[in-house]
């Protein structure tokens, strides 16, 4: 189950990684297409600021800096803090079973312990 789980949050990430791709691409194309109709989204100051200087000389940064605002847009679309939740339950459940005297072979008298 947890192998199954791991696959699957790898198959979460790349599908969040591709969509925030084309949102940065489609983001492109909309400032492109609105860089001077658009005047209450102020595109043509923010382009020409000083700030974007590197921007300016390099424009995949631009699409760079696009594709890390949609990916931060994105983050909860794979739930981390299920799988933290997990491996938690599952570590208390160990503490658990280790402090239960009631779990020690007859035999050998060694108590039960979680790797």
């Amino acid at each position: 189950m947890e192998q199954q789980t791991n696959n699957l949050t790898l198959v979460l990430f790349i599908i969040q990684f591709l969509f925030s791709a084309i949102g940065a691409m489609f983001s492109q194309v909309f400032d492109q297409q609105n860089l001077n109709s658009s005047y209450y989204l102020d595109i043509q100051t923010e382009a020409d600021s000083e700030e974007f200087f590197l921007v300016q000389l390099f424009p995949q940064l631009n699409y760079a800096l696009k594709l890390g605002t949609w990916i931060l847009l994105l983050a909860n679309f794979v739930p981390v803090s299920l799988l933290v939740t997990v491996e938690m339950v599952k570590f208390i459940q160990g503490l658990y079973i280790e402090w239960d005297s009631d779990l020690t072979s007859v035999n050998s008298g060694i108590q039960a312990s979680v790797q």
